[in-house]
């Protein structure tokens, strides 16, 4: 089991930010966040994390850009954490996830979750999005990253469990992400979370945002 101390880390990644509120309020228009988040000023005193696609998850080679947008980052340094809103589903609805460059996965909570916390927004349910797929253990997609994915009743199931005592476990599932040019949406791997404890339980946001080394990381699956 890989432990990690989340406290350290969101410290890390808050002082970054701070650092780029600091270059933003200064007019600067580019700002480099931690392991090569990039975040940018909106020209409204926002930030949004810009976004390109070349092929989704289904990746081939030689391909050129073909899809941008952005997606507004909300929170603020003395919230702890920044969070954007994701578009997962058919039909897609919203869910907000906390921008983590420590996690290799997204995850938001599953509708039958067992032990889930009270989020902004109500579960991910699986049944009432008409093109979710529920990942086998064998199937291509079934990657957690460090540590790796285990099967559960034959389905593919990711856990982390961090040194605070907090954690989150659940399925993976292939479902649409919205992405943000009001284009066509796009094949997306998350976890649909069985069980949440710890600070995970208790925040506000729905989930986290997966900016980590995994090929089904934000950053890699749309890019």
């Amino acid at each position: 089991m890989t432990m990690r101390s989340r406290p350290m880390l969101l410290q890390q990644r808050v002082s970054g930010l701070w650092v780029c509120l600091l270059l933003l309020f200064h007019q600067s228009t580019l700002c480099h966040g931690l392991h090569g988040l990039q975040l940018q000023s909106n020209g409204k005193y926002g930030l949004i994390l810009p976004l390109s696609i070349r092929h989704g998850v289904h990746r081939t080679r030689g391909r050129s850009l073909l899809r941008s947008g952005t997606l507004s980052v909300q929170g603020a340094v003395r919230e702890g954490y920044f969070y954007a809103q994701l578009g997962l589903g058919t039909p897609p609805r919203n869910f907000s996830t906390i921008i983590d460059t420590g996690s290799t996965i997204t995850y938001i909570p599953c509708a039958n979750c067992q032990h889930c916390g009270r989020h902004m927004d109500s579960a991910f349910d699986p049944s009432k999005s008409s093109t979710v797929q529920l990942l086998s253990c064998q199937h291509d997609l079934c990657q957690c990253g460090s540590p790796g994915c285990s099967c559960v009743e034959q389905k593919c199931y990711y856990s982390r469990h961090y040194a605070e005592m907090s954690s989150s476990e659940g399925w993976l599932v292939l479902d649409k992400l919205q992405f943000p040019d009001k284009g066509s949406s796009l094949d997306f791997v998350f976890g649909c979370e069985n069980k949440e404890t710890g600070a995970i339980y208790a925040q506000s946001v729905d989930g986290v945002l997966g900016m980590g080394n995994n090929m089904n990381s934000f950053p890699r699956q749309v890019s």
